[in-house]
């Protein structure tokens, strides 16, 4: 994150307006995974009563880089002082649809960070299934200590998927992001996850039918037809 020179006038309005925010509104539905969500416009409504009385504003300005694409959010104040932050997000495949479903999301969790508005799919929660920073992840089969940077990128990028604006998950990235992994380093993953739940079934079963979904050429689905 970078500021300015002094934060002291903003932090003291960001302490206002954050007394001042409640959550926002879970307004939006997710048809495939049965729950809903509060999206962008939710998030925008929720904080911009209480950062306009408290003399901030915010600008978000879409990043991208080979394979990422993301946000800059700079939050100002009327004294000129102001903090900063980028987010930035994997992509396998950079096609206009899914660069702009992930710079929605980042524009959402980013904007959500900073005024630090509860979590619209209660990521407190999640978060204790995050590892302990010294504890090793060792293979179920091997026996040996598994990369767990490379573990915990993937686990975070699985959950950007589960989590992105569309009406269901992109079976072929999730497919392609597990095939990347060794069995031991797919069962370690999953376990990252516990027993959350995302609607009504928990992330692994979500995953497990991602992973089973058959795929046309084109990375579609093939469903029955009755």
């Amino acid at each position: 994150m970078n500021h300015s020179e002094s934060i002291k006038e903003i932090a003291v309005a960001m302490n206002k307006a954050q007394s001042e925010i409640t959550a926002a509104k879970k307004d939006s539905a997710n048809p495939f995974f049965k729950s809903s969500y509060a999206d962008l416009g939710s998030v925008i409504k929720a904080v911009k009563l209480a950062m306009s009385e408290n003399g901030l504003s915010y600008m978000q300005a879409p990043e991208m880089s080979e394979h990422s694409v993301g946000v800059t959010t700079l939050i100002m104040h009327t004294s000129g002082e102001w903090v900063q932050s980028s987010l930035m997000l994997p992509l396998q495949k950079m096609d206009p649809q899914a660069a702009g479903s992930a710079i929605t999301y980042a524009r959402r969790y980013a904007l959500q960070s900073l005024m630090g508005l509860p979590a619209a799919d209660d990521d407190a929660e999640f978060a204790m299934a995050r590892l302990e920073e010294n504890q090793p992840i060792i293979g179920i089969t091997s026996g040996q200590p598994l990369d767990k940077a490379k573990l915990e990128r993937a686990r975070d990028y699985v959950e950007g998927l589960l989590h992105a604006d569309t009406d269901e998950p992109d079976y072929a990235k999730m497919q392609a992001a597990f095939n990347r992994l060794s069995p031991d380093e797919q069962v370690a993953v999953m376990d990252m996850f516990g027993d959350k739940k995302l609607g009504r079934k928990n992330y692994r079963t979500v995953i497990n039918d991602c992973l089973k979904m058959a795929l046309d050429p084109d990375g579609k689905p093939i469903r029955d037809v009755a």
